[in-house]
């Protein structure tokens, strides 16, 4: 079940200090929701609620910057997103992120990227089933 942007954006209000202005735009909330040093919780449902605005290219930077986070459960929400996503400009990124330490990350990120790449090749521009086929043939 995915929710609102907004949603996510009233999970993320305590991150804000009690001094905050009202003019705040729901980007800087996200923002500082993602860059949480002490709550990887927060830091992950940042990437949630950016991975649900869609397909823009400020959601797809952050998205892919939950894939350098420190915390393997924020890394795995990020591939997770990005792979809801269908962001065919992070295969690069994804496939990096396939050599994670972590291996539930790894993991996770391997049906996601196999995802991205059949919709390459069922949906995607001219040329995308050799990319399609790439991705699929890291696997076997």
């Amino acid at each position: 079940m995915r929710f609102s942007p907004f949603y996510y954006l009233l999970l993320l209000l305590p991150a804000l200090p009690a001094h905050a202005q009202p003019d705040v735009s729901a980007w800087e909330v996200l923002k500082i929701g993602l860059n949480d040093p002490k709550n990887f919780d927060r830091r992950r449902q940042a990437v949630t609620a950016i991975g649900s605005i869609g397909l823009t290219p400020e959601a797809i930077k952050q998205v892919e910057h939950g894939l350098r986070d420190t915390d393997p459960l924020v890394r795995q929400t990020a591939a997770a997103e990005l792979g809801q996503m269908k962001s065919l400009s992070s295969i690069p990124a994804l496939k990096a992120a396939l050599e994670d330490p972590s291996g539930e990350v790894a993991v996770h990120r391997r049906p996601r990227t196999l995802a991205i790449g059949r919709s390459l090749r069922r949906d995607g521009p001219a040329g995308s089933p050799a990319q399609a086929a790439e991705i699929d043939g890291r696997f076997h």
